[in-house]
C-alpha cells in the first residue's frame, strides 16, 4: 500500500517536473514555414516561447484522484489473484478428471476382458461376480468413463 502511494507521488512529481521545465522554440525556415521544437535549430535564429504555467490542481481533488487510482489498482490486483486461483483450481480439477478417466478406462477394460473376475467384498472376502453383477459393474464403469473422459 505504501509503495502505491510512493509510486503515485513520484509519478506526479515527474509529471510536474517535465511539464514545468519544457522549453519551446519557434523559428521560420527559408521557405517561410513556421516550426516549433524543444531545441533551437543549428545556425538559425529562434524565439523561445514561454509556455503558460500548468493549471493549478486542488490538493484535495488530486488526493481523491490518487485514492481512486489506488482503489482501482487494488481491485484489479484482487481480480487478477482471483483469476489466477480459479485457473489453478480448474487445472487441478482437470488433472483429477484425467486420472479418474484413466482409472475408469482401465477398470472397464479389465471387467470386459475378464468374465471370471473376482471382487473383494467390504468385509474382505473375495467372491466371483455373477454375469449380471459383472454387466452392472461394466455399465457403471461406462458411465464413469463418460463423466470423466469428456
Amino acid at each position: 500500500m505504501q509503495n502505491i502511494y510512493r509510486l503515485c507521488f513520484f509519478s506526479l512529481l515527474l509529471f510536474i517536473h517535465t511539464t514545468s521545465s519544457a522549453e519551446v522554440y519557434k523559428w521560420t525556415d527559408e521557405n517561410g514555414q513556421v516550426h516549433y521544437g524543444q531545441q533551437p535549430p543549428q545556425g538559425k535564429q529562434a524565439q523561445q516561447i514561454k509556455a503558460p504555467p500548468p493549471p493549478t490542481i486542488d490538493p484535495r481533488d488530486a488526493e481523491k484522484k490518487i485514492e481512486q487510482l489506488i482503489l482501482e489498482q487494488e481491485n484489479l490486483d484482487r481480480a487478477r489473484a482471483y483469476e489466477k486461483e480459479l485457473t489453478k483450481q480448474q487445472t487441478i480439477q482437470q488433472q483429477n478428471n484425467e486420472k479418474q478417466c484413466e482409472t475408469a478406462k482401465s477398470n472397464l477394460q479389465s471387467y470386459q476382458n475378464n468374465p471370471n473376475r473376482k471382487s473383494r467384498l467390504p468385509d474382505g472376502t473375495i467372491q466371483r461376480l455373477s454375469e449380471e453383477e459383472r454387466q452392472q459393474t461394466i455399465e457403471s464403469l461406462k458411465a464413469q468413463v463418460n463423466v470423466y473422459c469428456n
